[in-house]
């Protein structure tokens, strides 16, 4: 398939046209950390979107990055990341970050501004994916020094550390958890806030990450987080999450923003302790026709396991579009039919200068995880005033196959999985 990669070369945006084939991945368990360090002291304003510049962040050849939460700057949040160039097979460096301000302030030089994860891939034909071989994993124990930023109890804090990159093994076993408004508000389009959300809890020795799918038409959670030091290792309580209007909206209490996906990760072997999942009901927003509707759903628990083997597929503009910097746009996409029982999430690294894909969309209800998809749109939040062509290249996504099961299966193959890694972690030691 031919696109075009729309890049900034001496302060104009050119096209160079290039045919792309589809290809797939094989995942190792292993995954090390990235730590997206500022590197300038820099005034900024809410609303704004800025390129930031960050400590270089060195990847080796044949790996990927992914964004990950509980790691976040009171400023604000880390979109996407810059790097100097996008060839997974090769080593890369990334120098920059896009980072939306929910709150005018100071970002210094050493500020801890987020994290992504490292993961060791094989690349291939996604016909060939069998026989693709992980290349050797680098685990890693470089000390990077930064400050970590956090609110606690309304009072800024903020201390000196030093963290290894040494990082975790993946279980791929997951459940699904909502996003949901707990109070009232409005948004202007490209507006940013930080609003409450029905708690949750997350369980020691998890990550959660974005569900990559646009499911309210008004607005689009951006980031969630709590109050406090985020440690994997223990339980934590998600009460905020930082949100920005796609469109002029007023949002109610009880709506459904969002989805994320939280997994059971070791840096040890792990304690497992885990609630049984609950039903739970929101209003779903969502567009069918060009006609907006809201109507109650009941939101059944998922709890499922990732398969090591994915593929990409790439976002490519159906439409020739002006978009204006710092506001959200959905723009019609080639479509792509994703099957049932798959997940998705955005792949960093922007490919775009003109923006960055927060999410792509369905038309309709929101689908469920066992749901076959078809995307007919992405999400797309402009850095810059400019025009979207036909052709261009918008971003990528990680398309993954998923077993779902019941809460009862979950629960054995997770106390499986702990007899394991723990076993694998100490003949590693």
């Amino acid at each position: 398939m031919e696109v075009n990669f729309v890049k900034k070369i001496d302060s104009q945006l050119k096209r160079q046209t290039r045919e792309i084939t589809p290809f797939g991945f094989k995942m190792s368990d292993y995954v090390r950390w990235g730590y997206l360090v500022s590197d300038e002291k820099r005034e900024i304003e809410k609303n704004e979107i800025v390129l930031l510049k960050i400590k270089p962040l060195k990847l080796p050849a044949n790996t990927m990055i992914s964004s990950i939460g509980g790691v976040k700057h009171p400023y604000g949040s880390v979109l996407d990341v810059v790097g100097d160039n996008v060839e997974l097979e090769k080593e890369k460096v990334v120098d920059k970050v896009l980072f939306l301000a929910t709150e005018s302030n100071e970002i210094e030089e050493g500020d801890l501004l987020g994290s992504v994860k490292i993961i060791f891939i094989g690349i291939g034909l996604i016909v060939n994916l069998k026989t693709v071989e992980i290349p050797k994993v680098e685990y890693g124990d470089e000390t990077i020094e930064f400050t970590v930023k956090y609110v606690e109890g309304s009072i800024l804090k903020s201390i000196r550390t030093k963290k290894s990159t040494h990082g975790y093994w993946r279980s791929n076993l997951a459940y699904t958890e909502t996003i949901i408004s707990d109070e009232d508000f409005k948004l202007k389009r490209g507006e940013v806030r930080n609003i409450k959300i029905r708690e949750i809890i997350l369980p020691p020795y998890t990550v959660t990450v974005s569900w990559g799918m646009v499911e309210n038409v008004d607005v689009y959670p951006v980031e969630i987080f709590g109050e406090g030091k985020a440690y994997i290792e223990e339980e934590r309580v998600v009460s905020k999450a930082s949100v920005i209007g796609i469109e002029d909206c007023e949002v109610r209490k009880g709506e459904l923003l969002g989805h994320v996906n939280v997994y059971f990760v070791a840096t040890r072997k792990p304690e497992i302790k885990l609630k049984e999942r609950r039903i739970s009901k929101a209003y779903i927003k969502y567009t069918e026709d060009d006609i907006k509707d809201k109507k109650l759903k009941y939101i059944h628990p998922a709890c499922f396991k990732r398969k090591d083997k994915a593929r990409w597929d790439i976002i490519v503009s159906d439409e020739k579009r002006k978009v204006e910097r710092g506001k959200p746009a959905f723009i019609k996409i080639r479509e792509i039919v994703i099957p049932e029982n798959s997940i998705v999430t955005p792949l960093y690294v922007m490919r775009n200068d003109i923006g960055t894909t927060l999410g792509v969309y369905q038309p309709g209800i929101p689908p469920e995880i066992t749901d076959e998809k078809f995307i007919s749109h992405a999400l797309f939040l402009p850095v810059t005033d400019g025009e979207i062509r036909k052709g261009d290249l918008l971003g990528v996504i990680n398309v993954y196959r998923v077993e779902s099961m019941s809460f009862e299966s979950f629960v054995t193959k997770l106390e499986s999985w702990k007899d394991f890694i723990g076993y694998r972690i100490n003949e590693i030691k």
